[in-house]
């Protein structure tokens, strides 16, 4: 029997095993056998050609809307650490400030410690040093030394004697201190910078070169030219 040069029919059920085709019921039927091999096409409703580009267009679309929220988010995150280091730059400078201003008064005038410019400076220097305190919150070595040992700072300066032997040790100090306060900010700047992208890729390539980040801080640790002993916060 020769096989039609088309041929219709429902394939469910139906299997070709290379000597003819074979449905599968009650009986048995073969409907035809063929030397030459046979090619079946299949239609389907479904346009493919059509649907690929699509399926690549929305998947694009979502991955870049994930990006942007995400670099939404690491802007707001950006824009309280920016917030952040102004307070601290801030609280900082007049801390530094006030404390050179007590210690030279201190040690050069006498009496300087019953005026109320003492009172004044005192206040300053606790009132900026509380300040810190509250901003270097986090629970590390760095944020923990200029804590405590700051603390015995503001203390020490604030009990300077006229003419007191360790004036220039504790002019020293304090620049000790402000460096690294600095190096506190500098890190976090560091950390503003991630925050933006500016060691991000895009599309596998990278928008700015990348530098190694190094940590430029040491906790923060009191001279032993000084006493502290008896100033040292709890």
């Amino acid at each position: 029997m020769e096989i039609p040069d088309t041929l219709e029919m429902q394939v469910s059920g139906i299997k070709y095993d290379g000597h003819g085709f074979f449905k599968r019921g009650d009986i048995t039927t073969q409907v035809g056998d063929k030397d030459s091999p046979m090619y079946i096409h299949m239609q389907s409703d479904t346009d493919w050609a059509t649907i690929a580009p699509g399926v690549v267009v929305a998947l694009l679309v979502a991955w870049l809307t994930i990006g942007v929220q995400k670099t939404q988010i690491q802007g707001g995150i950006s824009n309280f650490r920016h917030h952040w280091m102004t307070e601290l730059r801030e609280a900082a400078s007049e801390l530094i400030v006030t404390l050179r201003l007590l210690v030279n008064g201190c040690s050069k005038k006498e009496d300087f410690n019953t005026t109320d410019a003492y009172w004044e400076y005192s206040k300053t220097a606790m009132q900026m040093h509380s300040k810190l305190s509250l901003l270097l919150s986090r629970d590390d070595p760095f944020s923990d030394a200029l804590r405590k040992n700051g603390g015995a700072l503001v203390q020490r300066v604030m009990s300077t004697q006229y003419e007191d032997p360790e004036f220039s040790e504790l002019l020293r100090e304090i620049v000790r201190f402000q460096n690294a306060l600095r190096s506190e900010l500098e890190e976090a700047w560091d950390d503003a910078k991630s925050d933006l992208g500016f060691d991000r890729k895009f599309l596998l390539f990278r928008l700015f070169s990348k530098e190694v980040k190094k940590d430029r801080r040491t906790p923060y640790e009191l001279s032993d030219s000084i006493d502290w002993d008896s100033q040292r916060s709890e």
